[in-house]
């Protein structure tokens, strides 16, 4: 049985696990604050990037699991790059106990929460981080159209890879 568990705070890591579930229909699904128990043998294991890693819920979630088939999935705000997406999923990866075997991995860029605009904005207004305040601007701008079909599509195209 496929269970897809995600946690989502602006709806992007929702929005992947919703195309898990387009494609796995018979799965279950859950947000992790409303799953009871872990009872498929084949997870989908979403998180967003949360200080480099999954959120803290859904690390103590994967550390009960063991001897399960994980599939990882997540967003986070920064980086258009792969190699950052690919560090991102290797951190995620390493918290999930080793008799555990991940299956795969899809990462991607998604919107970030528009509370953080107004900080880069003020920022702009400091010489000292007037130049990080414009990148991450322009990263704002650049996320705010993500997860978007091409990155869907990219997480189909993975997920054929792994049946």
């Amino acid at each position: 049985m496929k269970q897809i568990i995600y946690d989502s705070n602006t709806g992007n890591t929702e929005l992947l696990a919703t195309k898990i579930y387009q494609l796995y229909p018979d799965s279950i699904i859950s947000r992790i604050d409303q799953t009871k128990e872990v009872i498929g043998d084949i997870l989908y294991l979403g998180s967003w990037c949360d200080k480099g890693n999954m959120t803290e819920a859904m690390q103590h979630l994967v550390h009960t699991l063991h001897h399960k088939k994980i599939f990882v999935f997540g967003t986070c705000g920064f980086g258009k790059d792969q190699n950052y997406f690919d560090m991102i999923a290797k951190r995620m990866i390493s918290s999930i106990p080793n008799d555990n075997e991940v299956i795969g991995y899809f990462i991607c860029q998604g919107k970030i929460d528009p509370k953080f605009q107004k900080k880069y904005e003020d920022m702009l207004k400091d010489e000292k981080t007037r130049k990080q305040a414009e990148i991450m601007l322009d990263n704002f701008k650049l996320a705010e159209s993500h997860p978007d079909h091409d990155d869907l599509q990219a997480l189909e195209n993975k997920l054929k890879t792994y049946e």
